[in-house]
């Protein structure tokens, strides 16, 4: 929200140029610091309310809860991806800005003002259950105390005491220390597995921000008017959206006994676009460099497909990397 306030500021104020990088890259760094902690959380929130809503709480599907949230999610994202560059294509960097602002601020005020209303049903039904409990565990706590045994006399009452206040500190320094033994080196093992997760995603990571910054760069220099390039962009996006949800079924269909099958095609399979995404992204850089030649935008569909293709399929195989390696040892560590 910061970082668009900024930049409708820049809007209407022009940024000296001694200025810029230093207004503009903490503008950056706010945009991507906002998207990337609100997408999860957002997420998260979509699957609680699904999970909350379901029929019985018996019967609580998890499969069926994450299905529901992608479509609902890629539903979503598909229609504003669409249609926003036929609202916004040609409009003015100051309408863009204010609107992208106000949509921003009016959702986070609708978040704010119903969750109570979300929440009050599991709420109450979570005081319920814990008056249920609170009374069941009443009755034990009378039913033994009706059980016990006669009294003791004080000095025996000291004694035995005592003693099992002294056996009871052994015990627990002991299972104390053993425990932070085994909790120290189940983080280090979580760690130490995740760390092929960690160089993967930094190459993932430098394929896209180059494929996005430089295919970007090299529409506009191609583009007659920014539609165009627009509507390059969105089939990039709409691809992502897209195999990223067909990914995500077809690899759930493989049994969870071959994860390592289901991890290798999805990384290495992006891991191959990627190669293909940047060869013929130079093919057509080398041709459109060559003078007196006039190229479409549409001749960048390709590369943007793949890195779409790319994008979609890399996600889903890195984020079951990530649920297989941290479904039993990291579980701390996060």
């Amino acid at each position: 929200m910061q970082g668009m306030v900024m930049l409708c500021i820049s809007a209407f104020h022009q940024i000296p140029e001694d200025m810029t990088g230093m207004y503009f890259v903490p503008v950056v760094l706010l945009i991507a610091v906002g998207r990337a902690g609100g997408v999860p959380i957002l997420e998260g929130f979509l699957v609680g309310q699904l999970t909350a809503h379901e029929p019985s709480e018996l019967d609580k599907d998890e499969g069926r809860v994450y299905a529901r949230k992608t479509v609902w999610w890629i539903t979503a994202s598909l229609l504003c991806k669409l249609s926003t560059p036929w609202i916004f294509g040609h409009a003015g960097w100051r309408v863009i800005f204010i609107c992208s602002t106000s949509v921003m601020g009016i959702g986070y005020l609708l978040f704010l003002g119903c969750i109570p209303l979300y929440h009050r049903s599991v709420d109450d039904a979570a005081a319920a259950n814990t008056d249920l409990e609170r009374a069941a565990r009443w009755e034990g706590d009378t039913f033994v105390t009706a059980s016990d045994p006669p009294p003791m006399d004080d000095s025996s009452k000291s004694t035995e005491k005592n003693q099992e206040c002294s056996t009871v500190n052994k015990e627990g320094e002991g299972e104390e220390e053993e425990g932070e033994g085994r909790s120290l080196v189940e983080q280090w093992k979580a760690l130490s597995v995740m760390i092929p997760m960690w160089t993967t995603f930094l190459v993932f990571g430098l394929v896209l921000s180059t494929g996005d910054a430089f295919f970007a760069e090299q529409g506009y220099l191609m583009a007659r008017n920014k539609m165009d390039i627009y509507v390059v962009i969105m089939i990039g996006k709409i691809i992502r959206a897209t195999s990223s949800f067909f990914t995500s079924i077809l690899l759930k269909r493989v049994p969870k006994r071959l994860n390592t099958l289901r991890i290798i095609v999805g990384i290495w399979t992006a891991m191959v676009l990627s190669v293909f995404c940047c060869s013929v992204a130079w093919r057509v850089e080398f041709r459109r460099l060559e003078p007196g030649l006039t190229m479409n935008t549409m001749r960048l569909a390709p590369q943007y497909c793949l890195l779409g293709l790319m994008e979609g399929i890399g996600r889903q195989g890195l984020d079951l990397f990530f649920e297989v390696q941290v479904s039993g040892a990291g579980s701390p560590t996060l």
